[in-house]
């Protein structure tokens, strides 16, 4: 199923997250809560843009040339609207919480952020299966890259 509006339902899908990945995240979620560090996940809390109830999502952050990055992907889920939004998050590993700015990179510098060397295996593993760099500027065309910043 593909997101978008429905005339037969008279209401907006999104696509489906397969249940097992939806049980997996939720009970990282918990343990992150719980004080249990779960390899390189963090969980980002962010304000949603029209409640301003926070809203929590996992989220694997970057490292490259002393940055730190998250890179969202193509499609653009509700959490990366929120940071948009908001332009800042909790990033919360175990019981550690640290405030952080979310700067969205334009497209120039998402391409020559993926340009550089050992960035692209680095920001894009685990994302649309191998881009090489003849895909480059396709994939940093349709990927929403944030760059977090201590506040």
């Amino acid at each position: 199923m593909s997101a978008g509006y429905s005339r037969e339902t008279a209401r907006w899908t999104a696509p489906r997250v397969p249940l097992w990945k939806a049980v997996l995240g939720r009970a990282i979620v918990v343990l992150q809560r719980l004080g249990f560090v779960v390899g390189a996940w963090r969980v980002l809390v962010v304000p949603g843009r029209r409640s301003g109830v926070p809203r929590s999502t996992l989220v694997a952050v970057q490292r490259f040339a002393g940055q730190r990055y998250i890179v969202a992907g193509p499609d653009d889920g509700d959490w990366v609207r929120d940071g948009r939004a908001a332009g800042r998050g909790i990033l919360c590993r175990g019981r550690l919480d640290e405030h952080v700015a979310l700067i969205e990179l334009p497209l120039d510098a998402r391409i020559a952020l993926l340009s550089e060397p050992g960035a692209l295996a680095a920001m894009t593993r685990r994302r649309d299966g191998e881009v090489g760099p003849d895909a480059l500027p396709a994939f940093a065309a349709r990927a929403t890259i944030f760059r977090v910043d201590r506040c």
